[in-house]
């Protein structure tokens, strides 16, 4: 990473008084002169932390931001502001990065719609709808957006910049619409009814199911989910539904009241489906070829997820089978092995996996309004490292930013802000840290 300094240079002098006033004075009247001067400015924020340099990227990369909704780049800021979006609650990004939808609530004439914008700042299509307040969902094509209006789901084509009525495909709230792989396949599941609708023809076919859509096939023929204590796929093609596994255990799905904790996901690869039940069985089914793998049974844990590489899953404060794992501890399980090793993080509090896999970061003590230390945890050498200790309002996301994992700590300027208007990028590498700000309350970086 380079970096570029807003620090006053040092000159190399006999005179002690200089070299003092270059290396400490200027550096302090700045942060207190940034305190004093505080505004909506982003310059008057990051000149609350001097010592730290502003990021510079030898690739750029943009972002967005909620409250207001803002453009802009790591290296040169605030690119462009959109006033007329100032009611909006939330933007997001398309997965090809062209684009991005800033959902209103607040329309004039109490009329609520979304704008799609370019990546360039340009008005692309508008949309105006009734909507529940669920968010919209990009397909992974980029070339549809689903949402969920006050008595139906619904999609836009954003090339033909209309609705696409999808009459009365209810969903009851509990499970939201996923699309498939390929982007051509939406799936609703609402009413005891799986609901795929394929965007290609204009068509639909249902099948009458109680349960949790878990994922999709790589090739986007089939769908699989869970229901009761079956594990079924759905072939969208020949519109044929096949039971493919019985649990020994039942499996409860939202929303019927005895819900015992269960795990049903599918792997990033689209290869693998994780089922964990509680105080009973976990199992690893492999799809092709169809292959169940009954593991070690996790005695509650916190949290279960898959490694990128799908051939491992982190386990987060629990234990495994035979081994009893105390609190505050972290297991990465080698499936295919059935072998696991304990992963020597200090706590196992707020712990998130960098995109690569290859790092954890993690927090020790403190809460919202008291200081926090940040740590990253190197999953292939074990090396922990101290990253730092951040104040106020703060929380972690990673960034995969030409070839590498950047750890991105959110930050408010004070205890009294709900907005963290300064974020850290640190570089694992090596440790280095450098600084962005912006006036909105969320960030989300373009997609790669």
């Amino acid at each position: 990473m380079t970096f570029s300094s807003d620090k006053p240079k040092r000159k190399n002098s006999p005179n002690r008084r200089r070299k003092f006033l270059l290396m400490i004075v200027l550096p302090m009247v700045a942060l207190i002169v940034g305190f004093m001067a505080l505004s909506p400015q982003i310059d008057s924020w990051l000149a609350t932390d001097p010592f730290t340099p502003q990021c510079h990227f030898e690739e750029d990369r943009l972002f967005l931001t909620n409250e207001p909704i803002e453009l802009h780049s790591i290296n040169d800021g605030l690119i462009q502001e959109f006033p007329e979006l100032n009611n909006v609650d939330e933007a997001s990004w398309s997965p090809d990065g062209q684009y991005f939808v800033a959902q209103n609530y607040k329309f004039p004439d109490e009329v609520q719609g979304a704008t799609v914008i370019s990546a360039q700042g340009e008005e692309v299509a508008q949309a105006s709808f009734w909507v529940a307040r669920r968010g919209t969902e990009w397909s992974s094509n980029s070339l549809y957006f689903a949402y969920g209006a006050a008595d139906y789901d619904q999609i836009f084509d954003v090339q033909a910049g209309q609705d696409i009525k999808l009459m009365n495909f209810l969903s009851d709230g509990y499970d939201i619409p996923t699309w498939s792989p390929n982007g051509r396949f939406k799936a609703f599941i609402g009413g005891h009814n799986l609901t795929i609708v394929d965007l290609m023809n204009e068509s639909s076919v249902s099948t009458s199911i109680d349960g949790v859509l878990v994922g999709w096939s790589t090739d986007s023929q089939y769908a699989y989910f869970t229901g009761k204590n079956r594990l079924y796929q759905y072939d969208i093609i020949h519109d044929m539904l096949t039971e493919l596994f019985y649990f020994p255990y039942e499996i409860y799905t939202p929303p019927y009241p005895k819900v015992r904790q269960t795990v049903s996901k599918m792997s990033p690869n689209h290869s693998k489906i994780l089922v964990s039940l509680e105080d009973k069985f976990t199992f690893v089914i492999e799809l092709e070829p169809f292959t169940v793998r009954e593991i070690h049974s996790f005695q509650s844990p916190e949290r279960i997820l898959w490694h990128p590489d799908s051939q491992h899953l982190i386990i987060i404060d629990g234990s495994i089978g035979y081994v009893s794992s105390k609190p505050d501890k972290v297991l990465l399980y080698n499936i295919e092995d059935d072998t696991f090793r304990q992963l020597n993080l200090k706590t196992s509090d707020d712990v998130w996996v960098s995109p690569t896999g290859q790092y954890l970061s993690y927090v020790v003590g403190g809460t919202n309004f008291e200081a926090k230390t940040r740590r990253i945890y190197n999953v292939h050498t074990n090396e922990d490292t101290l990253v730092g200790e951040f104040k106020y309002n703060n929380w972690d996301r990673w960034l995969h930013h030409n070839g590498k994992d950047y750890l991105v700590i959110l930050q408010a300027i004070n205890e009294d802000s709900s907005h963290p208007l300064i974020a850290y990028i640190i570089d694992p590498e090596d440790n280095s840290k450098c600084k962005i700000g912006w006036t909105g309350y969320e960030l989300e970086f373009q997609p790669e």
